[in-house]
């Protein structure tokens, strides 16, 4: 196997080799570029079908057994699913970036958007951010920049930032405010710093500023952390439950009814601001600036729900699903974090074959390289055992005991890779046993396995030991070996003990 991989790696099939991962931030440009289809419309369904337009339009997936998707033709089982977009009316805050959106604003000038530290800095960073990472080097810079009231290059005064909930807000200091060449300089320089704002400031500095500032502008150009457009996640991830076979009333997902409320704020917003337009009045900027930072608290929530805002928008969902409750919405961030959580829950505690779990039970006979396997477990977990011309007449008797049977077998493979479940075959004694066959028998007494107990903090938190089968429902650990599991016997779900072959 390995000379054949060798001879694959010097081929010249191989033209590629994948050397690091890159992260970075993802441009609004790649994903109108990733998008199948933009979403306009909050109506989920039409004639009991994906309205095309929707938030479950057929382009991005469908979650339903009946359908199929209409960008790859694939069933509910093929298809993956693709993102969708949703053009924002206006330039919108990314919680998760804003402490960072902070530090880059105090490192540039508010009207000019050049770096506002001195020559004389830069030469004296120059050594100290060659042995930096990029987080540090921005820390830095952001904290000469801090100081710095005027620029040394427009001569513009500076304001001092600070983060308050999900926006930015600046302040001048009344004697650099004079500094300003006009009264409607002044005046548009103390307007509240919106999102559309602080985004064109950003998008003025320079590539090499991004990187004397730790920001790679291949990867991460900072005016990617403002939302300007909206990924749209496909259904498969968001799947609509029907209440029965014959019910023409569907569940909905609580992304999807997010994603509506967003959508139709966006919608009385950009209506909002075209009023606003053709005839601006204090009524309509009043009401433009409410639905502004209505559509600002509800992306908040859906890119980092960590607060108790999810019943923010309150529309009503166009009769497709249940009305709004109280209760806190599952968003992304409710998926992803705690103990059940995507990460910890799913794939850090991995079910695979061959591995049994159960709750731990002291045993103070059992020697300290001993575990006590449950019958019940013994009888089911199995171990794959070549036959041999040395155990051919052990192996012929497990298979003639059968499976789920203490000494028995449940499979045999042949070398060609056919399996035959015994459980299957009604006289075993015609199965003649070859050398090169896997019998996949049951545990016996003094078998070695895996034994585990998560967290697995250290080495020690998987070790070896001798199966030795008793009887009851639980593992019997020995006594001694609980410092190293950190194991204790109180029953709690989390002192449930693996044991894996």
């Amino acid at each position: 196997m390995l000379s054949h991989l060798s001879d694959f790696v010097s081929s010249s099939k191989l033209e590629e080799v994948v050397v690091g991962v890159q992260f970075g931030l993802v441009s609004p440009e790649r994903i109108l570029a990733e998008s199948v289809c933009e979403v306009t419309d909050p109506s989920l369904y039409v004639r009991q079908l994906p309205k095309p337009g929707g938030i479950n339009d057929l382009r991005m997936g469908t979650s339903d057994w009946l359908m199929n998707c209409s960008t790859c033709r694939n069933n509910v089982i093929k298809c993956v699913g693709h993102p969708g977009h949703m053009n924002l009316a206006t330039p919108v805050y990314h919680a998760g970036f804003l402490t960072t959106l902070v530090k880059i604003l105090r490192c540039v000038c508010f009207f000019c958007s050049k770096l506002i530290v001195e020559p004389e800095h830069q030469k004296m960073r120059a050594s100290y951010l060659d042995q930096t990472s990029d987080k540090s080097r921005l820390s830095h810079v952001s904290a000469i920049g801090k100081t710095r009231n005027v620029c040394r290059y427009c001569g513009g005064p500076q304001p001092n930032y600070t983060k308050v909930g999900n926006s930015i807000k600046h302040e001048f200091d009344e004697k650099h405010l004079k500094l300003c060449e006009s009264d409607e300089e002044r005046e548009w320089a103390v307007q509240p710093l919106h999102a559309d704002r602080v985004r064109s400031i950003l998008e003025h500095i320079s590539d090499e500023n991004c990187l004397l500032m730790g920001l790679n502008p291949e990867f991460s150009r900072p005016e990617w952390m403002i939302i300007t457009v909206l990924v749209v996640p496909p259904p498969i991830i968001r799947p609509s439950i029907k209440h029965s076979d014959d019910s023409r009333m569907r569940g909905q997902d609580d992304i999807t009814i997010h994603l509506q409320d967003i959508l139709k704020t966006n919608i009385k917003l950009r209506e909002a601001g075209i009023a606003l337009e053709t005839g601006p009045t204090e009524a309509r900027g009043n009401a433009f600036h409410v639905l502004r930072e209505e559509l600002q608290q509800l992306i908040a929530v859906y890119v980092h729900h960590d607060t108790k805002a999810g019943a923010v928008g309150g529309a009503a969902n166009s009769g497709s699903g249940p009305p709004h409750s109280n209760r806190e919405k599952r968003l992304f961030y409710q998926r992803l974090k705690g103990k059940k959580g995507r990460i910890r829950g799913t794939l850090n505690g991995k079910r695979v074959n061959y591995c049994s779990r159960s709750v731990v039970s002291p045993d103070p006979t059992g020697d300290i390289d001993e575990v006590g396997v449950p019958l019940p477990v013994a009888c089911k977990l199995t171990l794959p055992d070549r036959v041999t011309n040395f155990n051919m007449e052990q192996l012929k008797a497990m298979v003639l005991k059968g499976p789920g049977v203490l000494g028995g077998a449940a499979n045999v493979i042949e070398p060609d890779g056919t399996v035959r479940n015994l459980s299957l075959i009604k006289d075993r004694s015609t199965l003649l046993l070859e050398p090169g066959w896997i019998v996949e028998r049951h545990l016996r007494d003094g078998d070695i396995v895996m034994f585990n107990r998560q967290p697995s903090l250290h080495k020690m938190s998987i070790m070896a030991h001798r199966v030795r089968i008793v009887d009851g429902m639980s593992f019997r650990l020995p006594i001694c070996d609980t410092t190293a599991y950190n194991a204790d016997f109180d029953g709690d779900e989390s002192k449930y003990l693996y044991i894996s072959l």
